[in-house]
């Protein structure tokens, strides 16, 4: 049981590394996913009620 579950935390890791490292690096805030721009929201501009709603979508839209 525990190989299987190594394995799936894997891939949700690199899931989340792809959705938004790579597309940090590679596009910066100009080609933004959610991620990023929940990023942006809360480093750059420092809006946190922003940066909270858009993370709450993204977690239930996650679990639908």
């Amino acid at each position: 049981m525990a190989p299987a579950i190594a394995a799936a935390a894997l891939l949700v890791f690199i899931f989340d590394f792809t959705s938004f490292g790579v597309v940090l690096i590679l596009g910066g805030t100009q080609f933004a996913t959610l991620e990023v721009e929940i990023y942006r929201q809360t480093v750059n501009l420092f809006n946190l009620p922003m940066a909270a709603l858009s993370l709450s979508s993204r977690l239930s839209a996650r679990w639908r």
